[in-house]
């Protein structure tokens, strides 16, 4: 009997020995001889008045309903006693026979009467080609036995259903063998859950983690379950979420975070602004420790803009300086929803209350009209110029039926020339090979703003944007991320810098007065300036003549810190040139250097340290006001999205060229793999 209180009965019949089943409801005391003979007759469409039945007893095992180990067959002689009586199967005539494990047997009477059972409640029979076999239960703990039968096709659903990693289709039964049901248990299926678990237990508190590639072999070898390539990625997603929340937890937390920033970093500054729905607009922040030590750097500042790649996209505006040992030095950062007007001046006016606008202050940017308009307007005292390298891609691009890459080449090095009459040469010269450049550089920009011998203030060596792209590289994947595992990507990698070169200074002998790389550059041009002649032409004023390796004098004034051929007065320390004449005065070259090339002033620079703001789970209500965790920040409203992959890897500019992938052709044969020579191609004429 199964669960559902219907009777199971397994007959064979005809010369191929077929066997078929039965399912008549009822307890197997209510069957009679007579209701089996005719339920048998019907189903087999025979006559019973013509046709006389032969039926003969095989066991019958199937699995009890308490999942225990007990099976049951029929004795012969009580079912051959019904037979011969052809009257009701009572307590004597129908007896079940317990099959316990290793063969214990314990019989057991059981009697009772009933009603015949109803012929059109007949269900789907089941026939099998081969004998059957004794069954246990299913390894998996479904509750269903080998060669069941179900009342109706709700039943089948049920199970499949709740209890199944399959899917019903139409009409068709589940019908997996017991054999597919094991080798299917054995597959285990791999989730999102499950890669972000093995992320987890690799890279504890990592933000960056390997590629979805890397991912899949590191599952299939830790667990031994395939993955796909997008359950990896998400896998991945999923680990970076767990640990500091969504994007949509990251702009709800925004306002806390910045408190909690400036709580860590003292003199840090931090804007927050929201539009009427309290939707984010604009977020700035400058940590007090680089907005101090940006007075012992060159007063220089870089900035630019670069995507974010995450789902509310936006941009970060970066502002930042180089120190003299050429390090970054990150001023300010900013996410803004693109490079506008009205971010550029947001950002900006911010920026002014941290750095006042000063003749000496100097701005490097590219030739974008927001940020050419708007630094015009919030700083108009100091003095803007542009990068060479995007400004020679533009040139480039101007020209026709000229390999581009040599034109782009040549420009940047006229506009680094440091001479005014060689620069003029040379520019000339420029101008007759490439006609179309030169028209286009008198129509968009002044030799003022690229040229470096022209340009009015002192921008030093900075004339591309090194700094910037260097800064965007390594924010590469974090801007991918959500806003604040973001931001403390930035502040983590700032507070490594610090550190980094704090510990380069105070191992710096002290009696060294000049950073590393000057002191490296003096020690370079040392054996070069011994070889020199220098005639002395006043010594009270300073003034000198060196005659060059080139055979040319150039007029050195000590006093005014300058040199004919100008890499003293626009670099700031001096060259080959003054050298001798610091030399043939008796004195310590160290002096002619600017102050900003001096250690002590590297060293303020970085004195004082960054902290990174703790996990959010550890921060306490007390040290949050309630304006503050009271204030909503909702995410920005973005169109929604194309179908397909988040466009990750910008499109070239202007003059930009992507390397193209060399294509992977398989050896060919008699190639010597062993000793790695190349392909021997034999020729036959």
């Amino acid at each position: 009997m199964d669960s559902n209180g219907s009777v199971v009965i397994h007959f064979e019949h005809g010369e191929e020995q077929h066997i078929s089943t039965l399912v008549m409801k009822g307890r197997y005391e209510e069957i009679t001889y007579s209701q089996l003979v005719d339920r048998i007759a019907k189903k087999m469409k025979i006559d019973v008045v013509e046709t006389k039945l032969q039926l003969s007893y095989f066991p019958l095992e199937i699995v009890a309903e308490n999942q225990s180990n007990e099976m049951f067959s029929m004795n012969e002689e009580n079912l051959s006693d019904a037979r011969a009586n052809d009257g009701m199967v009572g307590v004597g005539e129908l007896e079940i026979v317990p099959h316990i494990q290793e063969d214990e047997f314990e019989h057991e009477k059981i009697s009772e009467e009933g009603d015949e059972m109803d012929d059109r409640e007949e269900l789907l029979v089941v026939t099998v080609v081969e004998p059957p076999v004794v069954n246990s239960e299913w390894d998996d703990g479904i509750d269903i036995s080998f060669h069941q039968e179900f009342a109706t096709r709700e039943e089948v659903r049920d199970i499949v259903d709740k209890r199944c990693a399959f899917q019903l289709f139409s009409e068709r039964m589940h019908t997996c063998s017991r054999g597919d049901a094991s080798v299917m248990k054995k597959k285990k299926r791999g989730t999102p859950s499950l890669v972000a678990s093995v992320v987890h237990s690799d890279y504890p508190g990592k933000y960056k983690s390997p590629d979805p590639k890397t991912l899949i072999d590191l599952v299939q070898n830790r667990l031994g379950v395939k993955v796909s390539y997008s359950t990896a990625l998400r896998g991945k997603n999923k680990a970076l979420s767990d640990l500091c929340g969504n994007p949509e937890e990251s702009f709800a937390r925004l306002p806390s975070y910045l408190h909690m920033l400036q709580r860590m970093n003292p003199d840090t500054i931090t804007r927050l602004e929201v539009d009427e729905k309290n939707q984010f607009k604009y977020m700035f922040f400058a940590l007090g420790a680089c907005i101090e030590g940006f007075k012992a750097m060159r007063q220089v500042i870089i900035m630019d803009g670069t995507h974010l790649k995450g789902v509310y996209k936006g941009v970060l505006l970066i502002a930042t300086d180089q120190d003299p040992d050429h390090h970054h030095y990150p001023l300010a950062f900013a996410v803004v929803d693109g490079e506008k007007n009205e971010s550029w001046e947001w950002f900006l006016t911010i920026l002014k209350t941290l750095i006042p606008d000063d003749p000496q202050l100097v701005f490097c940017t590219d030739r974008n009209q927001s940020i050419i308009k708007k630094v015009h307007e919030v700083y108009p005292l100091a003095i803007h110029g542009y990068y060479n390298y995007h400004l020679s891609n533009n040139v480039s691009g101007a020209c026709s039926n000229v390999y581009k890459k040599g034109v782009a080449k040549k420009f940047r090095d006229i506009a680094g020339i440091y001479s005014e009459v060689e620069f003029r040469k040379c520019y000339n010269d420029f101008r007759k090979m490439y006609p179309q450049a030169a028209e286009y550089l008198d129509d968009s920009v002044h030799e003022t703003k690229w040229a470096r011998c022209k340009f009015p203030g002192e921008r030093y060596n900075i004339d591309t944007t090194n700094t910037i792209e260097s800064i965007n590289g390594v924010l590469k994947e974090p801007r991918k991320y959500a806003l604040l595992p973001m931001l403390d990507v930035i502040v983590e990698k700032i507070t490594e810098w610090f550190n980094k070169y704090r510990l380069l200074s105070l191992r710096v002998p002290e009696r060294q007065i000049l950073i590393p790389h000057v002191h490296g550059i003096l020690h370079h041009i040392y054996p070069t300036a011994k070889k020199l002649k220098v005639t002395e032409l006043n010594t009270f004023e300073g003034h000198y003549n060196v005659l060059g390796e080139d055979g040319h004098g150039y007029l050195v004034d000590l006093s005014n810190r300058t040199c004919y051929c100008r890499y003293f007065d626009i670099d700031r320390y001096p060259c080959v040139h003054a050298l001798v004449a610091i030399m043939a005065r008796g004195e310590m070259a160290e002096h002619y250097y600017s102050r900003y090339y001096w250690m002590e002033q590297w060293t303020l620079a970085y004195y004082r340290t960054i902290y990174p703001v703790p996990h959010h789970s550890t921060w306490e209500s007390s040290e949050i006001p309630e304006e503050i965790r009271s204030q909503v920040v909702f995410p920005p409203y973005v169109e929604k999205k194309k179908k397909g992959r988040l466009q990750v890897t910008r499109f070239p500019s202007a003059g930009e060229y992507r390397r193209k992938r060399k294509k992977k052709f398989p050896p060919l044969i008699g190639e010597n793999e062993e000793s790695g020579s190349d392909c021997k191609i034999l020729i036959i004429s």
